[in-house]
């Protein structure tokens, strides 16, 4: 009904029957380029808890991640090998040892990617309903 509704309401902006809808000013987003980037693998199996998100600007030796091992209560660091901005990581709370837990781009310069990028939420690229929640016509 919603797509029946909006392709309406354009033939009728089309049509001149209903004003245009104003145009949002468009920014232009400053980009950061980098040459290179890498998966980083579990080194152990068992539970991984992430503490970082897409979008997230890591240093050098920093913890991204924890591996709590299934048969002891042993507790794994999964650690930054050097400065970057997460591009990618794993959705899967069981991990195997060389499974890929984050994809990070290498960056050269955090200061000037921290002024440049804007924070990427995760949550902002989740539905806004949920599939359950959505009635079918």
């Amino acid at each position: 009904i919603k797509i029946g509704v909006k392709g309406i309401l354009n033939v009728l902006r089309a049509n001149e029957m209903l004003p245009k809808l104003q145009k949002k000013k468009s920014t232009q987003i400053k980009t950061v380029l980098t040459k290179s980037s890498k998966w980083i693998r579990a080194h152990e199996s068992g539970m991984i808890q992430t503490l970082k998100k897409l979008g997230d600007i890591v240093e050098e030796g920093e913890v991204i991640a924890r591996i709590h091992s299934l048969f002891d209560d042993k507790e794994y660091e999964v650690i930054s090998p050097f400065d970057g901005i997460i591009i990618g990581k794993t959705q899967i709370p069981l991990t195997h040892e060389g499974d890929a837990a984050f994809h990070i781009a290498a960056l050269n310069n955090l200061k000037i990617a921290e002024e440049r990028l804007e924070p990427f939420h995760q949550d902002e690229t989740l539905m806004e309903t949920p599939i359950e929640d959505q009635t079918m016509v």
